[in-house]
């Protein structure tokens, strides 16, 4: 049997990668990749895959970006003061920029307006589905999606009776 004579650094180096992996899932990859980081203590193994179907997020409201660079949101719910809507999918530009995707819906001239998607800060009237981050990188635009796991998206708005100004304690 023969010998084999490492330096140190490269026994670490060696004894390191046996050791430390570290795996990611991204959209952005499209097939599976390995690559050595680091060296000596500090070296890594990193292993790309791509996201799956079945990992990702699959209920009421799922936003995802199509091939045709197209927001892709699923159909779900909402309950809007006890009025309980089911909202259909809906398939729109993405956005210029970064924000909170809201199923927005208020009271104006005493009636309800109708439920849609937009880029909004969460409010009363404004349920977020999800944070998209848009960035400009090489010229070209890339559009992260963190989603919310949505049962039902529910708005509920009150004011203040108007018979009841006036009374204490109302």
């Amino acid at each position: 049997m023969s010998k084999v004579w490492l330096t140190q650094h490269t026994f670490d180096t060696l004894m390191a990668l046996s050791r430390n992996y570290r795996i990611r899932m991204s959209s952005n990859v499209k097939t599976p990749a390995v690559a050595v980081s680091g060296t000596g203590k500090r070296a890594c193994v990193n292993i790309l895959l791509p996201t799956s179907a079945a990992a990702g997020y699959n209920g009421n409201f799922k936003v995802t970006l199509n091939e045709k660079e197209k927001l892709e949101i699923s159909s779900g719910f909402l309950n809007r003061n006890g009025e309980f809507l089911p909202i259909p999918s809906d398939l729109s530009d993405p956005p210029d920029k970064s924000g909170y995707l809201c199923l927005c819906s208020t009271i104006e001239e005493g009636k309800w307006t109708k439920p849609e998607f937009r880029i909004a800060e969460p409010a009363a009237d404004a349920y977020p589905i999800a944070e998209i981050t848009v960035e400009e990188k090489d010229g070209k635009k890339n559009i992260y999606i963190r989603q919310f796991p949505v049962n039902v998206a529910i708005i509920l708005l009150a004011k203040r009776c108007p018979l009841t100004t006036g009374v204490p304690n109302a």
